[in-house]
């Protein structure tokens, strides 16, 4: 990936030269997929009867990126993944990878099918308190 979320460039051998093509838009192959804001990774666990349990707030936000991952007919990826991440947070506050593991954990089986395929992440942390959200597209990680 060359510049910024939804820029490309790919070189190909022709004769004796190379040329580079500069795609706009997503990398061919990619999704792409609108999420909302996911809560913070210090409300991810409780605690119940002594052992460490996933939130109720952690398996809500699970199952609506799961249904909204399906009405974007997004497929796993089975090869390293690359993801480009835009967090629009509700407010100045909070520390950005916060709320990356558990979105991470939300696109497994929907995007990708484990979180341990992510080879590259880009993330842009912007503030937009009107409508909080996280844009994300994965892509096939170049070798």
């Amino acid at each position: 990936m060359a510049g910024g979320l939804g820029e490309t460039s790919a070189a190909a051998p022709v004769g004796d030269a190379t040329v580079k093509l500069l795609l706009l838009g997503e990398p061919f192959g990619s999704q792409k997929v609108v999420l909302p804001y996911p809560p913070s990774a210090n409300r991810y666990w409780r605690i119940f009867r002594g052992r460490a349990v996933t939130s109720q707030e952690a398996l809500q936000y699970k199952r609506a990126v799961g249904l909204l991952c399906q009405q974007a007919r997004t497929k796993p990826l089975k090869t390293p993944v690359t993801l480009s991440v835009e967090v629009f947070r509700p407010a100045k506050r909070g520390d950005l990878d916060n709320c990356l593991k558990v979105l991470l954990d939300a696109l497994q089986g929907h995007m990708y099918l484990d979180d341990a395929q992510v080879k590259n992440m880009i993330v842009h942390r912007h503030e937009d308190p009107k409508a909080p959200r996280v844009v994300v597209v994965v892509s096939e990680a170049s070798p």
